[in-house]
């Protein structure tokens, strides 16, 4: 339904901007009618839970975790305050209900932790043991 519409649709501006008018495809045309679109299966990103997720690749784990800051946190300036040695062992899709569970369950194995600052920076550094 909607690509026999743009189909019209674009068959007409040709024709106006070529001064030919199509009288007979003007007749088989629907209407211009603009209302809200039909959609008729929900989009994917409806159906999803609100969970986040990102691909980790096996490598530096630093550089990951910068890239994904920078890309779904709007975080500038990245202090990283650990090894830069880290390695992240194989390619996993990690799954978490929000960001914060989902840095933490990436930097906890290392024993490291994030923390946010409000003028977009950030720290990694290893997480300071209870006394």
């Amino acid at each position: 339904m909607i690509l026999q519409k743009l189909t019209c649709y674009l068959v007409l501006i040709a024709a106006l901007t070529s001064g030919v008018a199509p009288i007979s495809m003007a007749q088989d045309c629907l209407s211009l009618d603009l209302g809200p679109a039909e959609f008729d299966q929900p989009m994917q990103w409806q159906s999803q839970s609100q969970g986040v997720a990102a691909m980790v690749r096996a490598g530096l784990l630093e550089p990951q975790v910068i890239k994904l800051l920078k890309q779904h946190l709007a975080i500038k300036v990245v202090d990283w305050q650990a090894s830069h040695h880290h390695q992240w062992p194989t390619d996993y899709l990690l799954e978490a209900d929000n960001w914060q569970g989902f840095f933490t369950r990436l930097l906890k194995p290392f024993g490291l932790q994030l923390v946010l600052y409000a003028n977009q920076g950030a720290v990694v550094r290893y997480q300071e043991s209870p006394l």
